[in-house]
Parts: C-alpha cells; sequence; structure tokens
C-alpha cells in the first residue's frame, strides 16, 4: 500500500529528511575526494587496474548516494534533483 501523496511532512520528517539530506551530501564529497587522481592512484603508488577497480566501485556507491538524495529532494522539495556543485562543497 503507498502512501498519501497529498499528505504534508510532520515538522520532524523534515529535519529528520534534511538530516539525511546533509548525510548524502558528506557522502558524496568524501567519495569526490576519495576519487582525485592523487587519493585514487596513491601519487603513483598503486598499480593502474586497482585504481581503475576502486574507482568503478567509489563510482557505483557515489550513484547510489545521489539517487538517495534525489529521492529526499522530491519528499523536501517536490521534484527529483541531483545535488549542486555547491551543495557539495559547502
Amino acid at each position: 500500500m503507498k502512501g498519501d501523496p497529498n499528505r504534508t511532512l510532520q515538522d520532524w520528517e523534515i529535519y529528520e529528511l534534511n538530516e539525511e539530506k546533509e548525510r548524502c551530501l558528506a557522502h558524496i564529497l568524501d567519495i569526490d575526494c576519495k576519487l582525485s587522481p592523487e587519493n585514487l592512484h596513491c601519487d603513483g603508488e598503486r598499480p593502474a587496474h586497482i585504481a581503475r577497480k576502486i574507482g568503478r566501485q567509489l563510482e557505483a556507491i557515489r550513484k547510489v548516494e545521489i539517487t538517495n538524495f534525489r529521492m529526499i529532494t522530491k519528499m523536501l522539495e517536490g521534484k527529483a534533483r541531483e545535488p549542486t556543485f555547491d551543495e557539495i562543497w559547502d
């Protein structure tokens, strides 16, 4: 059974969704930092095939976080959207 699409969120739900939105943004930022060439390749000390594998894994995790962010913004703002650069790097 699906919830009522016209139901308004309670204050505590808005608070919790905003907290979860901030956690998603923090996790996306962390992943973006790990995906930097310097970190991904450990300043040239990590073999390229391992760096590519780790990069693919991090990209998959980032995709999940973006999906979570989109669901949260749909609930809070009425429309799913991608996080902006400023939101991630703020």
